[in-house]
């Protein structure tokens, strides 16, 4: 079925009806699996394994308290240092 030669515009047509972003549209408030602070270029890489088990870890548990506040505002001040910090540094 695959080696069937379909013209362009009947392909696009296909397609068109296909939503292929539901998995981004549907995600949850809290999609990742762990909170990275910025000490984590730090780490020598046996001990990075360890440092994301522990943030997971943490993660986890402010989940299970619904501290959902506390985890946003953790991971927008994370994203805005790595941001500073790569532009300082580049």
């Amino acid at each position: 079925m695959r080696n069937i030669e379909l013209p362009s515009e009947l392909i696009t047509h296909i397609y068109s009806f296909i939503d292929d972003k539901t998995k981004i549209k549907k995600l949850p408030d809290i999609w990742f699996k762990r909170i990275i602070s910025s000490d984590y270029q730090y780490y020598s890489s046996k001990m990075k394994r360890m440092c994301l088990a522990v943030e997971e870890r943490m993660l986890n548990i402010l989940i299970k308290q619904g501290a959902f506040n506390i985890i946003h505002n953790m991971h927008s001040y994370n994203i805005e240092n790595i941001i500073h910090y790569t532009e300082n540094v580049s």
